[in-house]
């Protein structure tokens, strides 16, 4: 099985661009941006609304026509953090660490000018 994202570059954005687990019974789910505006995966998502059908033939049609546009992969390195980017992975266990915890060591290193 599977597992992840699978991330595509595609001229044309379609009218549902997220389609999660299409074959599953009982979690198919397809999604849309409310509007014209890009759909960017970020803390802003879904603020100005975000259409989902859990029809399960609709989902399989939209799957269908996603699959259906030419598209490119993304190659995984791509996403990568640029050099000297600290990444902190918060896991659940974790919520009650302080920010004083997390960054204390970069507030400690004398700042120097780019």
């Amino acid at each position: 099985m599977e597992r992840g994202l699978n991330l595509r570059l595609v001229s044309t954005r379609p009218d549902w661009p997220i389609v999660i687990d299409p074959n599953t019974v009982g979690r198919a789910r397809a999604l849309k941006p409310v509007g014209d505006s890009p759909l960017i995966l970020n803390d802003k998502t879904g603020e100005e609304g975000l259409f989902t059908t859990i029809h399960e033939t609709a989902v399989k049609r939209i799957f269908s026509e996603l699959s259906s546009i030419p598209t490119k992969p993304i190659a995984t390195e791509s996403l990568n953090p640029p050099p000297n980017t600290q990444v902190i992975h918060i896991t659940r266990s974790m919520r009650a660490v302080s920010e004083e915890t997390l960054f204390s060591d970069l507030f400690q290193k004398p700042f120097t000018s780019c």
